[in-house]
């Protein structure tokens, strides 16, 4: 990864320079009117986690979207459960 605009944390508007620091989000949903589209494409550094103040309500918001069945990839709930799991 080199160092780039695109590597700008969302969080704190840093940098993120270590590589396996370096949490992104693709697309959640296409659908402008779910909650958890807002979250689509974020970059964060895992060091500012902690800071994060949506990180509750997006750990609540993805629960919610497996749990009512709207996520669908080719490995079931997992990618998203996973990137659950990361962000607690």
């Amino acid at each position: 990864m080199f160092v780039s605009e695109s590597n700008t944390c969302d969080i704190t508007g840093e940098t993120i320079t270590d590589t396996r620091s370096y949490i992104s989000f693709g697309i959640f949903t296409s659908d402008a009117n779910e909650p958890l589209h807002q979250f689509n494409f974020m970059k964060m550094d895992k060091k500012h986690l902690s800071q994060w103040p949506d990180r509750r309500r997006f750990i609540e918001i993805a629960t919610k979207y497996l749990e009512e069945g709207k996520w669908n990839d080719h490995q079931g709930t997992k990618v998203l459960q996973d990137l659950i799991n990361k962000i607690k």
